[in-house]
């Protein structure tokens, strides 16, 4: 086995080890679904999928489950609709964080769980940007899609202490904390370095209280 994991394949590894936990949780949503790489991960023979973004990727994805082109504050589904909802890279562009969190908080249904990843703030080459005042918040992801806010934007970033506190702040209980890969750029890390201070991704599982 080799001791070189790839970011994406990281990523994938803990989702589908998320996926098979909650087996049993049919009712799912992705909030922000991007091109639906992800969203496929949690696809099962007995799993209702639905994706939402307000962006339309025109995704051969798509097809394998259903996509809603809308945004997520106006999306009309009825209080307490689903098991589990997902969130990948989502929280670090928001303006009003707890606004999401209230809203997935609302959709879930009593015991219902929501999968939260977001880039640790003190990923190494956060960090340094950090230490040496090269970044600060909000920053561009991109300078040729300046224009496009905040999509293209980070307004606020999490610590693993920080994440944990705004969960619990808004009517979570942590259920699993991931950190997930160790890398400088997000490109392929050591195994044995998941777990170190600077790793790349907090996946956190968390149920409804």
């Amino acid at each position: 086995m080799s001791i070189i994991y790839k970011h994406d394949k990281a990523v994938e590894s803990v989702l589908c080890t998320i996926s098979k936990k909650y087996s049993g949780y049919n009712k799912f949503l992705d909030v922000g679904c991007g091109y639906g790489d992800r969203t496929l991960i949690f696809k099962n023979s007995q799993r209702e999928i639905i994706g939402i973004d307000y962006i339309n990727y025109h995704s051969k994805n798509y097809k394998d489950f259903t996509f809603l082109n809308r945004n997520f504050f106006n999306s009309g589904f009825s209080q307490k609709s689903f098991d589990i909802i997902f969130c990948f890279d989502v929280l670090e562009h928001m303006e009003k964080p707890e606004r999401l969190l209230s809203e997935i908080h609302s959709l879930l249904r009593p015991g219902g769980i929501c999968i939260l990843s977001t880039p640790n703030k003190l990923r190494i080459l956060g960090a340094i940007l950090i230490a040496i005042g090269k970044r600060k918040f909000p920053y561009c992801l991109d300078e040729r899609n300046k224009e496009k806010y905040p999509e293209y934007w980070h307004i606020k970033e999490y610590t693993g202490k920080e994440l944990r506190q705004i969960a619990s702040d808004n009517g979570f209980q942590v259920e699993k904390f991931y950190k997930v890969f160790y890398g400088l750029t997000g490109g392929r890390g050591f195994k044995f370095l998941f777990n170190l201070p600077f790793y790349h991704n907090s996946i956190i599982v968390m149920k409804k209280s």
